[in-house]
């Protein structure tokens, strides 16, 4: 047996049957996706790859292998991959679990095993080439996991998250086919710069980078929170790994300070322009479309410090911020209901019937200033700021704590002191309480044990070259 028949194959079968599964409501469907995904994330831990595991005193023993191909094409999924295996498959039971909470529709708990086996797949493929038709794959996924349960029509938001995909996808592949022989060309060479900026451009429209980080509030105002946060971060996480694990082979992407001096600079722009837009959003749909623009740029400024101490930086911050997104789109869906409707029209006073509720979604909107104790603390510019800044960034510093927090104010007000009208509030019920104890429990290991993460961080960085 390989390792492929175990991540993929099977997360994929066992999809299917869960969207096929007739009739059964989410609260069911919930149960059996996130048990399949939690036997995966243990079986990461557990099972050894590509050396035999005894049974009934070695009388038998059973080999999983690292190695299998698909059409030709070489993947492999070896021990260094088990750390980021067991967290993603665990993450994907976290966010299966939450869904019947949500309300969300019968479709999602089969989603949240289709899209981890794909990006696994693309993850584990052996060249860039394949990897990238697969992330492409999955994020035309992300339509119809971002739409089939609205009850509005496709609007321009998904369509240029899909124009988006659809453009840049070319400018990968002629970037690559531009690559055989300029791996280990000087920086200064005319091919690397306008292969560099194939590239360059191709990975922009994918990861949202400015100006194509419109996509975002769009996506934000017309997405419902939940699918929205898992989709996005998601395919976030898989792109910068796929990136991570193929470009210390180019030496011009490895040794590069100009590069990485953009980086930092586009990161800083990123979270100070992100955190001075969320101040003037009136839906907070939207408001999850612009955290989600901000998250990118803690991404750059963990990349700025170089492959070597980067990757492992972003290794850092991903399980942290997988857990407050989470968390914190959960409670803004459950905010919106019963018509998924996230206007500060249609919330103000919502926050008097479910304070609990309300309470998370303030403080995980808080949580991205970051401030010290909520979610993320320190952690983010301990990790992704190691180095001086100067005058000029820290005053986008400034504007990247200032926004979030004002916001967090703003909409506090709104929930909690905001006159509404006699709509139809639903209370909070003792279930989705006992889920927002859990849900600040976990912040709150966030925030006092950054250990665990930087440990974390280390294992899952012997994946990468």
């Amino acid at each position: 047996m390989n390792a492929g028949l175990l991540w993929v194959a099977l997360p994929l079968a066992a999809a299917g049957a869960v969207g096929a599964w007739p009739k059964a409501p989410t609260r069911r469907k919930r149960w059996a996706a996130a048990g399949v995904a939690g036997l995966l994330a243990l079986a990461a831990v557990g099972l050894p790859i590509g050396r035999p595991l005894p049974l009934l005193g070695y009388r038998w023993t059973w080999t999983l292998q690292a190695e299998w191909h698909v059409l030709g094409r070489a993947f492999a999924l070896d021990a260094t991959a088990r750390p980021w295996l067991a967290a993603l498959w665990a993450w994907a039971a976290l966010w299966a679990l939450l869904a019947a909470e949500a309300r969300l529709a019968p479709d999602f708990p089969a989603w949240s095993l289709a899209l981890p086996a794909g990006l696994t797949l693309a993850l584990a493929a052996g060249d860039f080439l394949p990897a990238v038709l697969l992330l492409a794959l999955n994020l035309v996924g992300l339509v119809f996991l971002w739409t089939p349960t609205v009850h509005r029509p496709r609007g321009v938001g998904v369509m240029r998250f899909l124009t988006a995909a659809v453009a840049g996808l070319p400018l990968l592949l002629l970037a690559l086919t531009r690559l055989p022989g300029l791996e280990t060309a000087p920086p200064q060479t005319p091919e690397v710069h306008y292969t560099g900026l194939l590239l360059g451009l191709g990975l922009a429209l994918w990861a949202g980078v400015f100006p194509f980080h419109i996509v975002y509030p769009l996506l934000g105002q017309e997405t419902y929170p939940y699918r929205l946060g898992f989709g996005g971060w998601l395919t976030h996480v898989a792109l910068v790994l796929a990136v991570l694990h193929w470009a210390p082979s180019v030496a011009w992407l490895r040794d590069n300070p100009a590069l990485y001096a953009s980086l930092r600079t586009l990161g800083l722009g990123t979270i100070a322009l992100a955190g001075g837009l969320l101040l003037v959003q009136r839906d907070l749909g939207r408001v999850v479309g612009y955290v989600m623009w901000l998250s990118t740029g803690w991404s750059w400024l963990a990349l700025a410090q170089g492959l070597e101490n980067g990757a492992t930086a972003f290794l850092t911050l991903a399980w942290p911020r997988a857990l407050l997104w989470l968390g914190w789109t959960w409670a803004v869906s459950v905010l919106g209901l019963p018509d998924a409707r996230f206007a500060a029209p249609h919330l103000a006073g919502r926050g008097r019937a479910a304070p609990w509720i309300a309470a998370v979604a303030v403080l995980g909107l808080g949580a991205w200033a970051p401030w010290p104790g909520l979610g993320l603390g320190g952690l983010l510019t301990a990790t992704a700021l190691p180095t001086a800044l100067a005058p000029w960034e820290w005053l986008l510093l400034a504007v990247a704590f200032a926004g979030p927090t004002w916001a967090a104010v703003r909409w506090a007000r709104i929930l909690y002191l905001a006159p509404h009208e006699p709509t139809p509030n639903l209370p909070e019920s003792p279930r989705e309480r006992a889920w927002v104890v859990v849900v600040l429990a976990a912040w709150v290991a966030v925030a006092f044990l950054p250990g665990l993460w930087y440990a974390w961080a280390a294992a899952a960085r012997g994946w990468l070259p």
